[in-house]
């Protein structure tokens, strides 16, 4: 399964996260804050490297500690003013990014990545606040959110080989667009189910 590359940057991820199981706490604290703001220099120096195995490696070590620093910090994003702050630092960064097309390299990371940390430190303040806490259904859709992007490729080739996506493509524009919703939703419906069934 082509997306399975990420696993090697998982299982190093656990793999350094159990060794930390030897530190006490507050060193491995430290440790964290010392290798976010390694990968942050490292992407910098290799802004314009956009390929580069190195930056490719710290673009992924910068998801995983960003989430660390969220679940570090969660306790102290009780704040009511943090909400409207990242919906509107997230918001800004994605339409910067898209207004840069940042597809590639430390752009991308510097807008799209930080906006989605924006958007994760959203979740959680608006969870941590009670001001809004998931419901079942966005429950289960995270649950499932690993088996959704393990077997998305799957219905994708077939959505593409069978000539649905051609066929949408030229419909009028409420034809196109429920079609390629409902194609989504199967999606979700169909990572669900495996959820269910195999994980």
């Amino acid at each position: 399964i082509y997306v399975t590359w990420s696993l090697t940057f998982e299982l190093l991820f656990y793999a350094l996260v159990s060794a930390t199981l030897l530190l006490p706490m507050r060193q491995v604290n430290r440790l964290v804050y010392l290798a976010a703001l390694g990968v942050f220099a490292s992407l910098v120096a290799t802004y314009s490297q956009a390929h580069s195995a190195v930056q490719i490696f710290t673009a992924m070590l910068f998801e995983f500690l960003a989430g660390m620093l969220i679940y570090m910090h969660r306790q102290s994003l009780g704040q009511r003013w943090l909400v409207p702050v990242c919906a509107l630092l997230g918001g800004a960064a994605f339409v910067l990014g898209a207004r840069l097309h940042a597809t590639d390299g430390s752009i991308r990371i510097f807008t799209f990545g930080l906006g989605a940390v924006a958007w994760v430190t959203l979740a959680v303040a608006l969870e941590q606040t009670r001001t809004y806490v998931a419901n079942r259904v966005l429950v289960a859709l995270g649950d499932a959110s690993y088996t959704l992007y393990l077997s998305h490729l799957l219905p994708l080739a077939a959505f593409y080989f069978m000539g649905l996506r051609d066929f949408l493509a030229v419909q009028s524009g409420w034809v196109r667009e429920t079609g390629f919703f409902l194609f989504l939703a199967f999606c979700l419906w169909f990572s669900h189910l495996l959820y269910i069934v195999m994980e």
